[in-house]
């Protein structure tokens, strides 16, 4: 796929080029939950649907913050990896999607912390009771039973801006005091060039600047696009 366009026009070539995975020996369910400034984020809910065969517990959940550099990628762009993670380790992984390009950082990280962390509002359940409430935060860690989970046994991650949300939620949650079993960080963006402690080596924007994937040039996009310049005051978090 070409990165030449506006974010728009990459978001919808990317959603254009989905194939959607067979489903098999798993459940999937798809609600909307209270986002960040009355936005309704969407959440599906991939549950394991037969007994474990390799010894993985089922009350291991994994929340899952989709990449896409903050412009593309949805529930449906993760979602084989998603049921594959599911389907290969007899887990739960719970979905979130965000607001992308239409908004910046630190609204885009409000929006997958809202998500993430959820609020009181019960979702409907499956039959069987596997959903629970919205994910992440008080609602989950009060209703883990109906998502088969336990407090000790949640991984948050992803890849590529899922990692740059997750490493900023994971700050987050160990404020809140609350206890999660790990980070799942692939291909993280987690320094801002503009923000590179002086001395260190971050040679990887001059040896990849013309990578056919992803240039530099193409990262600088994506962030000059949704980003808010670390420089600016604002949540360190953020």
């Amino acid at each position: 796929m070409s990165f030449a366009g506006d974010l728009a026009e990459l978001a919808r070539r990317s959603k254009d080029r989905q194939t959607k995975p067979s489903p098999s020996a798993f459940r999937s369910r798809k609600v909307s939950v209270p986002g960040y400034n009355g936005y309704q984020n969407q959440v599906r809910v991939h549950g394991p649907d037969i007994p474990s065969t390799n010894g993985a517990p089922r009350s291991f959940l994994v929340f899952s913050v989709h990449g896409g550099e903050w412009t593309f990628g949805d529930l449906d762009t993760e979602g084989a990896v998603c049921k594959a993670i599911c389907k290969g380790n007899n887990v739960t992984v719970v979905s979130v999607d965000y607001r992308k390009f239409e908004i910046k950082s630190p609204q885009l990280l409000q929006e997958a912390n809202r998500g993430t962390q959820g609020s009181r509002q019960p979702i409907p359940h499956w039959p069987g009771g596997c959903l629970g409430r919205c994910p992440l935060g008080e609602s989950v860690f009060d209703n883990l039973d109906s998502l088969g989970g336990s407090p000790d046994h949640v991984t948050l991650g992803d890849l590529s801006a899922g990692a740059n949300f997750t490493a900023a939620l994971m700050h987050r949650a160990k404020e809140a005091k609350r206890v999660l079993r790990g980070q799942i960080l692939r291909i993280p963006m987690v320094v801002h060039p503009a923000a590179q402690p002086v001395g260190l080596d971050f040679s990887s924007y001059q040896e990849n600047a013309n990578a056919l994937i992803l240039s530099a040039e193409t990262v600088m996009q994506f962030l000059n696009g949704t980003a808010r310049c670390p420089q600016t005051p604002a949540c360190p978090r953020s």
